[in-house]
């Protein structure tokens, strides 16, 4: 096969659930404390059925410069937006009976979404969820360590 024939072939995921494909920006990277600025969401259905939404969400706190540099998201910009209260009881709902995945997903976006959930006193919960971690994945399949360093730079 060449790279052209790989390129052109279509790769499809068969899903026995529904997969809910989430991207947090938020004020900060402790996930107990941060809070969204930006939740964006694509649900794909079994039968193959999309949804997507984005909203811009009002964190309450002011949002740190860095926290701006890197997703370009200021105070300005979450003025006069819906809090996450607003979104998080039909959030709840729209996930309920999904699995999950994103990239960073375990390790922040998921920590920091059960912490809004539970800010805010709606139930939510992962028992029973796939969580596809595509960060995780991507570390499988391109080590970040010395062996693969020596091998890919020197030869080994």
């Amino acid at each position: 096969m060449t790279d052209s024939d790989a390129n052109n072939t279509e790769r499809s995921l068969e899903l026995s659930r529904p997969l809910a494909v989430l991207d947090v920006q938020s004020t900060g990277l402790d996930s107990s404390n941060a809070r969204l600025v930006k939740l964006s969401v694509l649900k794909v259905d079994p039968d193959g059925s999309e949804y997507a939404k984005s909203v811009l969400v009002n964190p309450e706190i002011p949002i740190p410069p860095g926290a701006t540099q890197v997703h370009g998201i200021s105070d300005l910009d979450v003025m006069g937006k819906p809090v996450f209260k607003a979104y998080a009881r039909a959030l709840a709902e729209h996930l309920a009976g999904c699995d999950l995945a994103g990239f960073g997903i375990e390790r922040f976006g998921l920590p920091l979404l059960l912490a809004e959930f539970e800010r805010n006193g709606v139930e939510f919960s992962t028992d029973g969820v796939a969580v596809v971690d595509a960060m995780t994945v991507f570390h499988r399949l391109e080590p970040r360590n010395l062996n693969s360093a020596y091998a890919r730079f020197v030869g080994g």
